[in-house]
Protein backbone atom coordinates (compact mmCIF):
# COMPACT_ATOMS: atom_id res chain seq x y z
CA UNK A 1 0.00 0.00 0.00
CA UNK A 2 1.38 3.72 -0.74
CA UNK A 3 1.80 5.56 2.29
CA UNK A 4 -0.80 8.58 2.40
CA UNK A 5 -2.70 7.27 -0.78
CA UNK A 6 -4.59 4.19 1.48
CA UNK A 7 -7.75 5.88 0.89
CA UNK A 8 -7.46 8.07 -2.38
CA UNK A 9 -8.86 7.57 -5.68
CA UNK A 10 -7.77 10.38 -8.04
CA UNK A 11 -10.00 11.81 -10.94
CA UNK A 12 -8.52 12.68 -14.22
CA UNK A 13 -10.71 14.90 -16.20
CA UNK A 14 -10.17 18.24 -17.95
CA UNK A 15 -10.09 21.58 -15.38
CA UNK A 16 -10.22 24.77 -17.61
CA UNK A 17 -10.68 28.27 -16.24
CA UNK A 18 -12.69 29.10 -13.43
CA UNK A 19 -16.56 29.98 -15.12
CA UNK A 20 -15.92 27.72 -17.99
CA UNK A 21 -18.37 24.93 -19.10
CA UNK A 22 -15.49 22.42 -18.94
CA UNK A 23 -15.02 23.56 -15.20
CA UNK A 24 -18.70 23.41 -14.03
CA UNK A 25 -19.04 20.12 -15.23
CA UNK A 26 -15.71 18.74 -13.76
CA UNK A 27 -16.52 20.39 -10.31
CA UNK A 28 -20.21 18.76 -10.73
CA UNK A 29 -18.82 15.39 -11.09
CA UNK A 30 -16.38 15.84 -8.32
CA UNK A 31 -18.35 16.96 -5.76
CA UNK A 32 -21.99 15.46 -6.77
CA UNK A 33 -20.97 12.11 -7.87
CA UNK A 34 -17.25 11.30 -6.85
CA UNK A 35 -17.07 12.54 -3.21
CA UNK A 36 -20.65 10.70 -2.56
CA UNK A 37 -19.39 7.18 -4.12
CA UNK A 38 -15.99 7.87 -2.22
CA UNK A 39 -17.97 9.01 1.57
CA UNK A 40 -19.73 5.28 1.34
CA UNK A 41 -16.60 3.80 0.02
CA UNK A 42 -13.76 5.27 2.85
CA UNK A 43 -12.30 7.09 -0.19
CA UNK A 44 -11.14 10.38 -1.17
CA UNK A 45 -11.40 11.64 -4.43
CA UNK A 46 -9.36 13.98 -5.16
CA UNK A 47 -8.21 16.30 -8.26
CA UNK A 48 -4.81 17.23 -9.07
CA UNK A 49 -6.04 21.39 -8.06
CA UNK A 50 -7.54 19.93 -4.56
CA UNK A 51 -4.23 18.46 -3.97
CA UNK A 52 -1.36 19.83 -2.38
CA UNK A 53 0.24 19.47 -5.54
CA UNK A 54 1.36 22.74 -7.56
CA UNK A 55 -0.87 22.83 -10.55
CA UNK A 56 1.45 21.88 -13.61
CA UNK A 57 3.98 20.19 -11.60
CA UNK A 58 4.03 17.01 -13.43
CA UNK A 59 5.78 14.36 -11.46
CA UNK A 60 2.87 15.19 -9.03
CA UNK A 61 0.25 14.19 -11.25
CA UNK A 62 1.55 11.01 -12.21
CA UNK A 63 2.76 10.48 -8.79
CA UNK A 64 -1.65 10.20 -7.64
CA UNK A 65 -1.81 7.92 -11.19
CA UNK A 66 0.36 5.39 -9.76
CA UNK A 67 -0.48 5.25 -5.99
CA UNK A 68 -3.94 6.34 -5.64
CA UNK A 69 -6.20 3.02 -5.16
CA UNK A 70 -8.09 4.14 -7.99
CA UNK A 71 -8.14 6.05 -10.82
CA UNK A 72 -11.61 7.18 -12.64
CA UNK A 73 -11.26 9.33 -15.79
CA UNK A 74 -13.81 11.57 -17.32
CA UNK A 75 -14.00 11.28 -20.93
CA UNK A 76 -16.13 14.50 -21.35
CA UNK A 77 -14.68 16.88 -24.40
CA UNK A 78 -12.05 14.21 -25.16
CA UNK A 79 -9.72 16.56 -23.90
CA UNK A 80 -6.07 15.79 -25.15
CA UNK A 81 -4.55 15.72 -21.39
CA UNK A 82 -7.15 13.37 -20.17
CA UNK A 83 -6.19 10.66 -23.02
CA UNK A 84 -2.86 11.26 -22.85
CA UNK A 85 -2.65 10.64 -18.85
CA UNK A 86 -5.08 7.68 -19.00
CA UNK A 87 -2.69 6.01 -22.27
CA UNK A 88 0.29 6.97 -19.47
CA UNK A 89 -2.14 5.33 -16.26
CA UNK A 90 -2.34 1.96 -19.27
CA UNK A 91 1.47 1.80 -19.75
CA UNK A 92 2.04 1.38 -15.78
CA UNK A 93 -0.14 -1.09 -15.56
CA UNK A 94 -3.23 0.71 -14.56
CA UNK A 95 -6.99 0.55 -15.55
CA UNK A 96 -8.79 3.51 -15.14
CA UNK A 97 -12.91 3.41 -14.82
CA UNK A 98 -13.64 5.83 -17.53
CA UNK A 99 -16.84 7.86 -17.99
CA UNK A 100 -18.43 8.86 -20.92
CA UNK A 101 -21.03 11.36 -21.91
CA UNK A 102 -24.07 9.53 -23.46
CA UNK A 103 -24.78 12.21 -25.98
CA UNK A 104 -24.63 9.92 -29.31
CA UNK A 105 -21.61 12.09 -30.04
CA UNK A 106 -18.95 11.19 -27.91
CA UNK A 107 -16.95 7.71 -28.27
CA UNK A 108 -14.44 5.98 -26.17
CA UNK A 109 -11.57 6.00 -28.57
CA UNK A 110 -8.15 5.16 -29.27
CA UNK A 111 -7.68 1.46 -27.47
CA UNK A 112 -9.69 2.05 -24.56
CA UNK A 113 -12.24 -0.21 -25.84
CA UNK A 114 -11.37 -2.89 -23.04
CA UNK A 115 -11.59 -0.32 -20.03
CA UNK A 116 -14.43 -0.62 -17.95
CA UNK A 117 -17.03 2.83 -18.94
CA UNK A 118 -19.90 3.98 -17.22
CA UNK A 119 -22.14 6.10 -19.42
CA UNK A 120 -23.85 8.78 -18.13
CA UNK A 121 -26.73 10.94 -19.04
CA UNK A 122 -26.11 14.17 -21.23
CA UNK A 123 -28.09 16.41 -18.89
CA UNK A 124 -26.40 14.72 -15.65
CA UNK A 125 -26.62 18.57 -14.46
CA UNK A 126 -29.47 19.22 -15.10
CA UNK A 127 -32.93 20.34 -12.91
CA UNK A 128 -34.33 17.14 -13.46
CA UNK A 129 -31.51 14.89 -13.97
CA UNK A 130 -31.70 13.16 -10.18
CA UNK A 131 -32.64 9.77 -11.61
CA UNK A 132 -29.48 10.26 -13.79
CA UNK A 133 -27.02 11.44 -10.81
CA UNK A 134 -28.52 8.47 -8.70
CA UNK A 135 -27.87 5.88 -11.33
CA UNK A 136 -24.52 6.83 -12.10
CA UNK A 137 -23.45 7.08 -8.04
CA UNK A 138 -24.74 3.42 -8.03
CA UNK A 139 -23.16 2.08 -11.13
CA UNK A 140 -19.91 3.75 -10.19
CA UNK A 141 -20.13 2.35 -6.63
CA UNK A 142 -20.50 -1.09 -7.54
CA UNK A 143 -17.72 -0.69 -9.88
CA UNK A 144 -15.39 0.59 -7.61
CA UNK A 145 -16.32 -1.35 -4.83
CA UNK A 146 -15.69 -4.85 -7.09
CA UNK A 147 -12.53 -3.16 -7.67
CA UNK A 148 -10.75 -2.91 -4.20
CA UNK A 149 -12.24 -6.62 -3.48
CA UNK A 150 -10.36 -7.48 -6.29
CA UNK A 151 -7.19 -5.56 -8.08
CA UNK A 152 -7.35 -7.23 -10.30
CA UNK A 153 -10.32 -5.39 -12.08
CA UNK A 154 -8.43 -2.22 -12.36
CA UNK A 155 -4.79 -3.55 -13.35
CA UNK A 156 -4.03 -3.18 -17.39
CA UNK A 157 -3.36 -6.54 -18.88
CA UNK A 158 -0.42 -5.71 -20.68
CA UNK A 159 1.76 -4.20 -19.18
CA UNK A 160 4.38 -6.95 -20.24
CA UNK A 161 4.23 -5.62 -23.61
CA UNK A 162 6.57 -2.18 -22.52
CA UNK A 163 9.89 -3.55 -22.27
CA UNK A 164 11.94 -2.30 -19.07
CA UNK A 165 14.26 -0.13 -21.53
CA UNK A 166 11.47 1.28 -23.22
CA UNK A 167 9.94 2.21 -19.97
CA UNK A 168 13.09 4.73 -19.43
CA UNK A 169 12.37 6.11 -22.67
CA UNK A 170 8.56 6.99 -21.75
CA UNK A 171 10.17 9.34 -18.95
CA UNK A 172 10.64 11.67 -22.32
CA UNK A 173 7.01 12.50 -22.10
CA UNK A 174 7.96 14.66 -19.44
CA UNK A 175 7.63 17.92 -21.96
CA UNK A 176 4.71 16.66 -23.46
CA UNK A 177 3.06 16.30 -20.02
CA UNK A 178 3.63 19.95 -19.26
CA UNK A 179 2.59 21.26 -22.43
CA UNK A 180 -0.87 19.20 -21.92
CA UNK A 181 -1.73 19.77 -18.69
CA UNK A 182 -1.56 23.59 -19.56
CA UNK A 183 -4.17 22.98 -22.13
CA UNK A 184 -4.61 26.75 -23.55
CA UNK A 185 -2.71 26.85 -26.68
CA UNK A 186 -1.56 23.26 -26.98
CA UNK A 187 -1.16 22.94 -30.88
CA UNK A 188 -2.32 19.20 -31.26
CA UNK A 189 -5.54 18.17 -33.81
CA UNK A 190 -7.53 14.61 -32.65
CA UNK A 191 -8.11 12.45 -36.45
CA UNK A 192 -11.06 10.37 -36.34
CA UNK A 193 -10.58 7.33 -38.22
CA UNK A 194 -8.34 5.67 -40.85
CA UNK A 195 -9.06 6.86 -44.23
CA UNK A 196 -8.82 10.68 -42.83
CA UNK A 197 -5.54 9.92 -40.94
CA UNK A 198 -3.63 8.61 -43.67
CA UNK A 199 -4.45 11.56 -45.89
CA UNK A 200 -3.29 14.24 -43.05
CA UNK A 201 -0.28 11.90 -42.90
CA UNK A 202 0.68 11.64 -46.63
CA UNK A 203 0.14 15.28 -47.12
CA UNK A 204 2.93 15.70 -45.29
CA UNK A 205 5.12 13.29 -45.96
CA UNK A 206 4.71 14.86 -49.78
CA UNK A 207 6.18 18.34 -47.92
CA UNK A 208 8.92 16.63 -46.01
CA UNK A 209 12.11 18.06 -47.14
CA UNK A 210 14.58 16.89 -44.01
CA UNK A 211 13.40 13.44 -42.23
CA UNK A 212 10.26 10.92 -41.87
CA UNK A 213 10.51 8.50 -38.95
CA UNK A 214 7.66 6.34 -39.31
CA UNK A 215 6.75 2.75 -37.07
CA UNK A 216 5.08 -0.09 -38.50
CA UNK A 217 3.92 -2.32 -35.36
CA UNK A 218 0.81 -3.27 -37.13
CA UNK A 219 0.58 -7.45 -38.39
CA UNK A 220 -2.13 -6.11 -40.74
CA UNK A 221 -1.00 -4.73 -43.98
CA UNK A 222 -3.40 -1.62 -45.99
CA UNK A 223 -0.69 -1.61 -48.76
CA UNK A 224 -3.40 -2.06 -51.52
CA UNK A 225 -5.73 0.69 -49.64
CA UNK A 226 -3.75 2.92 -49.15
CA UNK A 227 -1.65 3.50 -51.99
CA UNK A 228 -1.00 7.28 -51.86
CA UNK A 229 0.41 6.65 -48.81
CA UNK A 230 2.85 3.97 -49.63
CA UNK A 231 4.13 5.80 -52.96
CA UNK A 232 4.75 8.48 -50.52
CA UNK A 233 7.04 6.60 -48.09
CA UNK A 234 8.58 4.83 -51.22
CA UNK A 235 9.36 8.43 -52.80
CA UNK A 236 10.63 10.17 -49.95
CA UNK A 237 14.09 8.82 -49.36
CA UNK A 238 14.62 10.26 -52.77
CA UNK A 239 14.52 14.01 -51.16
CA UNK A 240 14.78 13.90 -48.05
CA UNK A 241 18.60 15.59 -46.69
CA UNK A 242 18.59 13.29 -43.80
CA UNK A 243 16.36 10.01 -44.79
CA UNK A 244 13.39 8.27 -44.14
CA UNK A 245 13.74 5.97 -41.01
CA UNK A 246 11.29 2.59 -40.34
CA UNK A 247 10.57 0.90 -37.32
CA UNK A 248 8.80 -2.40 -38.60
CA UNK A 249 7.51 -5.02 -36.50
CA UNK A 250 8.34 -8.57 -37.41
CA UNK A 251 4.67 -9.95 -36.48
CA UNK A 252 3.31 -11.51 -40.00
CA UNK A 253 4.87 -13.15 -42.68
CA UNK A 254 2.99 -10.39 -45.64
CA UNK A 255 5.83 -7.88 -43.98
CA UNK A 256 8.81 -9.81 -45.38
CA UNK A 257 7.64 -8.96 -49.04
CA UNK A 258 6.79 -5.07 -48.16
CA UNK A 259 10.07 -4.87 -46.32
CA UNK A 260 12.04 -6.18 -49.28
CA UNK A 261 10.35 -4.02 -51.56
CA UNK A 262 11.06 -0.97 -49.65
CA UNK A 263 14.76 -2.47 -49.86
CA UNK A 264 14.35 -3.10 -53.56
CA UNK A 265 13.26 0.88 -54.07
CA UNK A 266 15.82 2.28 -51.81
CA UNK A 267 18.91 0.76 -52.72
CA UNK A 268 21.96 3.37 -52.25
CA UNK A 269 19.30 5.56 -50.71
CA UNK A 270 18.83 7.49 -47.67
CA UNK A 271 16.28 4.80 -45.74
CA UNK A 272 17.04 3.29 -42.75
CA UNK A 273 15.03 -0.35 -41.52
CA UNK A 274 14.81 -1.38 -38.19
CA UNK A 275 13.29 -5.12 -37.58
CA UNK A 276 11.82 -5.21 -34.20
CA UNK A 277 9.90 -8.30 -32.48
CA UNK A 278 8.30 -5.65 -30.31
CA UNK A 279 4.41 -4.99 -31.09
CA UNK A 280 2.57 -1.96 -29.53
CA UNK A 281 -1.21 -0.74 -30.02
CA UNK A 282 0.05 2.37 -31.50
CA UNK A 283 2.51 4.00 -34.31
CA UNK A 284 4.43 6.94 -34.25
CA UNK A 285 4.96 9.11 -37.69
CA UNK A 286 7.71 11.85 -36.76
CA UNK A 287 8.11 14.53 -40.38
CA UNK A 288 11.10 16.63 -40.10
CA UNK A 289 10.77 17.20 -36.43
CA UNK A 290 7.74 19.93 -36.83
CA UNK A 291 4.63 17.56 -36.68
CA UNK A 292 4.10 14.03 -35.06
CA UNK A 293 1.35 11.98 -35.51
CA UNK A 294 0.43 9.19 -32.80
CA UNK A 295 -2.17 6.63 -34.31
CA UNK A 296 -4.24 3.94 -31.88
CA UNK A 297 -5.13 0.88 -32.90
CA UNK A 298 -7.90 -1.35 -31.10
CA UNK A 299 -7.44 -4.30 -29.27
CA UNK A 300 -11.23 -5.51 -30.49
CA UNK A 301 -10.51 -4.93 -34.40
CA UNK A 302 -6.53 -5.39 -34.95
CA UNK A 303 -7.55 -5.07 -38.36
CA UNK A 304 -7.68 -1.78 -38.42
CA UNK A 305 -4.85 -0.03 -39.22
CA UNK A 306 -5.76 2.99 -37.23
CA UNK A 307 -8.89 4.31 -34.67
CA UNK A 308 -7.88 7.44 -33.88
CA UNK A 309 -4.99 10.10 -34.30
CA UNK A 310 -3.74 12.37 -32.47
CA UNK A 311 -1.58 15.18 -34.85
CA UNK A 312 0.82 17.40 -32.97
CA UNK A 313 2.63 20.45 -34.13
CA UNK A 314 3.74 21.53 -30.79
CA UNK A 315 7.56 22.07 -31.12
CA UNK A 316 8.37 20.86 -27.43
CA UNK A 317 5.84 17.23 -27.95
CA UNK A 318 7.30 16.69 -31.28
CA UNK A 319 10.76 16.38 -30.16
CA UNK A 320 9.74 13.97 -27.22
CA UNK A 321 7.77 12.41 -29.79
CA UNK A 322 11.41 12.17 -32.10
CA UNK A 323 13.50 10.97 -29.05
CA UNK A 324 10.55 8.12 -28.10
CA UNK A 325 11.33 6.87 -31.56
CA UNK A 326 14.77 6.58 -30.93
CA UNK A 327 14.18 4.61 -27.88
CA UNK A 328 12.12 2.11 -29.74
CA UNK A 329 15.17 1.50 -32.09
CA UNK A 330 17.45 0.28 -29.86
CA UNK A 331 18.30 -3.29 -29.01
CA UNK A 332 17.99 -4.60 -25.20
CA UNK A 333 18.89 -7.92 -23.56
CA UNK A 334 15.35 -9.30 -24.55
CA UNK A 335 15.48 -7.08 -27.77
CA UNK A 336 17.47 -8.20 -31.10
CA UNK A 337 16.67 -6.11 -33.81
CA UNK A 338 18.70 -5.92 -37.42
CA UNK A 339 18.88 -2.75 -38.98
CA UNK A 340 19.56 -2.63 -42.51
CA UNK A 341 21.06 0.64 -43.83
CA UNK A 342 20.06 1.15 -47.82
CA UNK A 343 22.26 3.93 -48.59
CA UNK A 344 25.22 1.10 -48.11
CA UNK A 345 23.17 -1.41 -49.94
CA UNK A 346 25.14 -2.40 -53.68
CA UNK A 347 23.48 -4.41 -56.15
CA UNK A 348 26.72 -6.73 -55.36
CA UNK A 349 25.17 -7.27 -51.68
CA UNK A 350 21.54 -6.84 -52.25
CA UNK A 351 21.09 -10.46 -51.88
CA UNK A 352 22.48 -10.56 -49.03
CA UNK A 353 20.23 -7.97 -47.45
CA UNK A 354 17.21 -9.27 -48.82
CA UNK A 355 18.16 -12.58 -47.06
CA UNK A 356 18.93 -10.87 -43.66
CA UNK A 357 15.07 -9.65 -43.84
CA UNK A 358 13.60 -13.54 -44.23
CA UNK A 359 16.51 -14.90 -41.64
CA UNK A 360 14.57 -12.25 -39.47
CA UNK A 361 11.30 -13.13 -39.89
CA UNK A 362 12.57 -17.12 -39.64
CA UNK A 363 14.40 -17.08 -36.70
CA UNK A 364 11.23 -14.53 -34.77
CA UNK A 365 9.04 -16.96 -35.61
CA UNK A 366 7.33 -15.85 -38.87
CA UNK A 367 8.77 -17.81 -41.66
CA UNK A 368 8.18 -17.02 -45.41
CA UNK A 369 5.04 -18.37 -46.64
Amino acid sequence: MNEGFENKAFFITPIKELGSDVRAHSDFMLTTILADVGKKLNLEFVRIDTTNAIVGKLDEVYEHIQKCRIVVADLYTLNPNVLHEIGLAMAWGIAPIILIPDDGETEQPFDLQELSRIAYAKDIMGSTAQHAVKALRDELAEKIRAALDDSSMVTYPRIHMFSKDIIPVSAKLDGIRELLVREKGFNATYIKGENQAFQALTEEIVKARISVKTTRFSGFSVVSSQTAFFKAIKDAPERLEKGLYRIIAANSPVKIKEVQDLILANIGKKLTITLTTKEYNFEIVVVDERVAFVHFRRKDKPQEMISATLKIEEKDAVEEFSEIFEGLSQPSDDLQTEVINCEKIKVGTLPAALKRVTDYFDKNGYPEE
